[in-house]
């Protein structure tokens, strides 16, 4: 999607018994840590914002408080600030040269080796996962690069929860066009078939046979479709996969800002799979 294209966060406030997430550098990568009562090896959850504001993983923070009992980490996307040669001019460069091809499907690639990095980084300076499972959850961009992950990663994913996400390269491509009311036309029409949930479903049980998906959609996104959402479940399911969408209603594509009730259910899901 273009940069800025709806993909704010804000207001949740913070519950009292959340730890507060402070400033580090993990990976090469400025992030936002958030651990609870010192147990360092708590469950392990990864947080990724979208492009658009908040870009930062201080934003994302605010935006969606830690989670008691949780280790978290707030991290940028590739290529966005505070993550090796990232910033606003990068992604801009990549968004011009080629939405999809130099912009869109290298920061999908890039999404699970730096997840990884951000991982056995997190294991060196606090301590491994208890079960040895990460946890991730994505908005939008960010909610398509952890799902990406599942079919890439060599990680253990414990579940994957994701708002309002591109569930494919043409889904991405269809809503950047709308955005910039423009066609856009790759360099390499191989681009379309580089991330697609549904087409992954088999490898994504391959590699992951135990995560939980968790789709969370707004009935009035504007930028990608209920109906996307439910064809994508329901080819993880017919894979043998353990993956269910939320249909959230009311607030748009930018409802974990706004909206109340999505942020409840953000964080009740994410609360369930981190504990369970």
């Amino acid at each position: 999607m273009a940069l800025g294209l709806g993909l704010a966060l804000a207001g949740a406030g913070a519950q009292a018994a959340a730890p507060p997430a402070v400033a580090a550098e993990l990976a090469g990568r400025t992030v936002r840590v958030a651990m609870p009562g010192g147990r360092r090896n708590a469950p392990r959850l990864i947080l990724l914002p979208g492009l658009g504001p908040p870009q930062t993983p201080q934003a994302l923070a605010a935006a969606l408080p830690p989670l008691p009992g949780a280790l978290s980490i707030y991290a940028p996307l590739p290529f966005a600030p505070g993550s090796p040669g990232g910033g606003i001019d990068v992604l801009v460069r990549r968004q011009q040269e080629d939405y999809a091809g130099s912009l869109l499907v290298p920061l999908l690639s890039a999404a699970a080796p730096s997840l990884e990095a951000l991982s056995d980084a997190a294991a060196e300076a606090y301590a491994p996962a208890p079960d040895g499972a990460v946890h991730l959850f994505g908005f939008s961009m960010g909610g398509a690069a952890a799902l990406a992950a599942l079919s890439r990663s060599r990680l253990r994913l414990g579940s994957v929860v994701a708002l309002n996400a591109p569930l494919s390269v043409r889904a991405a491509v269809a809503a950047y066009e709308r955005k910039l009311k423009t066609t856009y036309v790759p360099r390499d029409a191989g681009v379309f078939g580089a991330y697609d949930l549904a087409a992954e479903a088999d490898e994504i049980r391959r590699r992951q046979p135990g995560v939980k998906i968790r789709l969370v959609h707004n009935t009035d996104d504007d930028q990608f479709t209920t109906e996307d959402a439910k064809r994508a479940c329901a080819a993880l399911r017919a894979a043998g996969l353990d993956a269910a969408l939320t249909l959230a209603p009311q607030g748009g594509h930018n409802a974990l800002a706004t909206h109340a009730d999505t942020q409840r259910r953000v964080r009740a899901i994410l609360a369930q799979h981190l504990h369970a």
